[in-house]
This record gives structure tokens, C-alpha cells and sequence, in this order.
């Protein structure tokens, strides 16, 4: 194969725990552990799984490019459909335990038909403080974009770090009922 996967079943196995982790963390040692193979191995499967476009992984938002590029990504889904075959649920997304996550990765996906991937961002402070995306505009302006299913969750005073920090960057939910608003 020209990918050189050296054990399809470990991809698949990859692919199915990335699967039921989107909008979270992409950590190659829990990866590694749950797996049983070793970490330069499941990297090479996620780079793999990236070049597929199964994968993207969004990196965190920071003025300095060299701390950006040192934290870890969020992982996505290109394909809610592909994603939803491999943990088998296809249930409406009202009766999920993981709506959160697959309206998040939902949103992402149209920030994504809308910006370029290097303009599209997540925040986490270091006391794990976090919106889901920041997104740079090709006017020089920014926009920060907290995604809760329900908006009765969202407290804007949870992102008050992340208001004192970038004054100039508005922050706005995006939930179930407003989803379909949104045209960035």
C-alpha cells in the first residue's frame, strides 16, 4: 500500500477511538496506550488518516506561531457521516450522550467551508479555560465562537480570561437553535 500501514486492524482501531473523541484533545500517549502501539507508530496512522481527509486537527490559538505549533490539536471529522458508521450511532443528534462534540465538529466543518484551516483556531488557557474556535478573518479582524448544544450553558462569565486577553475579538455562541443562522 502506498500509505505503508503496516496493520490495517490498528488503523481501523485508531480511526474508531478518534471517532468517538472529536472536539477534544488529540493525545498521542492515550492513544498510544489504548492501542498498544507505539507513539511515532500512531502518529504515522493519524498523519495517514490527515492525507485521507478522515482527520483534521485544529490547532490552538497564540500570537506566538512557535508556542502554537509546540500545543496539542483538537481533532475533527471531514466526514459526520463516516464518523457516526464507525461508533455506529446514528440516532438524532437530540438523543445522543455526545451532541456537544457533534455539533461542535458540525460547526467546524462550516467554518472550514468558509476559511482556510490556518485561520481557523481554538483557545485553552493554562488553567484549561476554553472557547472552541477562534477564527481569523481575511480583513485582519478576529472572531471567537463558544458552541454549546444547549444555551442555557453558556455563562459568558466562564470566558471572562479569554475577554480581558483579546478585548478586540467578540465572543459568540453558537448552539442548536441558531446553528443554521450562522454564515460567518
Amino acid at each position: 500500500m502506498e500509505s505503508h500501514l503496516q496493520n490495517l486492524d490498528v488503523y481501523i482501531h485508531i480511526l474508531k477511538l478518534t471517532a468517538s473523541r472529536i472536539g477534544s484533545l488529540l493525545n498521542l500517549n492515550t492513544l498510544s496506550a489504548d492501542t498498544s502501539v507505539d507513539n511515532k507508530s500512531v502518529d504515522r496512522y493519524l498523519w495517514v488518516m490527515r492525507k485521507s481527509f478522515h482527520i483534521h486537527l485544529l490547532l490552538p490559538f497564540f500570537k506566538n506561531l512557535s508556542s502554537e505549533l509546540r500545543k496539542i490539536p483538537k481533532i475533527f471529522f471531514a466526514d459526520l457521516g463516516l464518523r457516526n458508521s464507525l461508533i455506529e450511532n446514528f440516532k438524532p443528534i437530540g438523543l445522543r450522550d455526545n451532541k456537544g462534540a457533534l455539533l461542535e465538529n458540525y460547526i467546524y466543518l462550516l467554518l472550514r467551508n468558509k476559511f482556510s484551516g490556518d485561520n481557523i483556531h481554538f483557545w485553552r488557557s493554562r488553567k484549561k479555560q476554553e472557547v472552541d474556535f477562534i477564527v481569523q478573518k481575511d480583513d485582519g479582524s478576529a472572531a471567537a465562537y463558544e458552541v454549546k448544544f444547549d444555551r442555557d450553558r453558556f455563562r459568558i462569565s466562564k470566558y471572562q480570561t479569554l475577554i480581558n486577553a483579546y478585548p478586540d475579538i467578540p465572543l459568540e455562541c453558537i448552539d442548536m437553535n441558531n446553528c443554521l443562522e450562522y454564515s460567518f
